[in-house]
């Protein structure tokens, strides 16, 4: 009895001492858990009471700014006393470029027949006639115009033959007497329009629109 009551004791004895092991050891670790829970609070709390205290300062702010399609580019520096953070933004533009299409009309006005006798007539500065009877196409140049003929200056060459012929003869030998093809007429006749100074020889409606440039 004597020998199980002295071993038991010993067991006592063992176990005690390693439940004061294992106290020690806890007391150990919540100790350092304590200390960097410490250190944890007292480096954040002073970083945010830094950040809420305005010790933010010297903030410059560069932007490069290229239009037409370039990147606009921010940078922001923020210096406290013991934290640098950098803050970089980049934007790109795209621009778009529209083609605007200018059209040109073209405009063609029709003239009345009235209006292009007008214009022909305007445009003759002299018309050599003799009378209808003796000259047909001197009629024939009467009925184009119709009542429009009031309005050309007409030279009477019926009346006065020797001074139309001779005014004729002028033109050609100032080499301004043609055909209303242009070529070098040999001799006046009737009828004869002076149009921008030259005398053509043996007119009629057509030729004096052609000339005159009144229908294009």
């Amino acid at each position: 009895m004597a020998g199980l009551s002295s071993s038991g004791r010993r067991v006592s004895e063992g176990w005690d001492n390693l439940t004061r092991l294992l106290m020690h050891y806890k007391v150990a670790l919540i100790i350092l858990f304590l200390m960097f829970v410490f250190v944890s609070f007292v480096v954040g709390g002073g970083l945010i009471y830094s950040l809420l205290a305005g010790k933010v300062i010297d903030i410059p702010e560069s932007t490069t700014t290229t239009l037409a399609g370039a990147s606009t580019t921010t940078s922001s520096t923020l210096s406290p006393s013991t934290t640098t953070v950098t803050t970089t933004s980049s934007t790109t533009f795209t621009t778009s470029t529209t083609a605007t299409t200018s059209t040109t009309e073209s405009t063609t006005t029709t003239l009345t027949e009235y209006q292009i006798k007008a214009c022909v007539a305007n445009k003759i500065q002299r018309l050599y006639m003799r009378n209808d009877s003796t000259c047909f196409q001197c009629r024939s140049i009467r009925n184009y115009f119709g009542s429009v003929i009031d309005s050309v200056n007409i030279v009477d060459c019926e009346s006065n033959r020797e001074s139309c012929d001779d005014e004729l003869n002028q033109y050609k030998d100032d080499d301004m007497l043609k055909t209303p093809g242009g070529s070098d007429a040999s001799r006046g006749g009737y009828p004869t329009a002076v149009i921008g100074g030259v005398a053509y020889v043996g007119v009629n409606g057509k030729t004096l629109e052609d000339l005159s440039g009144c229908v294009l």
